[in-house]
């Protein structure tokens, strides 16, 4: 493996998941939270290690997460945040199929 490799992907692991001790703001550690559990899903992407999602690949989420939070600054973070869930509302499978299922039963 490369060394500057290893370098970049050791950046990804500073924090473990979440660790707020990082954050900047005045957001508490449970409103971080449920930001990241808002922001993963707007990828398709999980919010808990399971199956072939490890650990160690949520510490980088994380990390990530706190990095984009920190340098994009909290409105400019929501915004995006917001936008991206409308994207993926509209564009999603998964939420396709939830609607789906959802107007079957009513």
């Amino acid at each position: 493996m490369d060394t500057e490799d290893l370098r970049y992907e050791e950046t990804l692991e500073r924090w473990a998941l979440h660790d707020c001790s990082a954050v900047q703001g005045d957001r508490s550690a449970d409103e971080m939270i449920a930001l990241f559990n808002r922001w993963r899903p707007t990828r398709s992407k999980p919010v808990a290690a399971r199956g072939t999602v490890t650990y160690r690949s949520m510490d980088q989420s994380w990390t990530s997460f706190v990095e984009r939070w920190n340098v994009e600054g909290e409105e400019v973070f929501t915004q995006r945040l917001e936008q991206r869930e409308a994207t993926h509302s509209r564009l999603s499978v998964s939420a396709l199929a939830l609607e789906i299922c959802e107007t079957s039963y009513d």
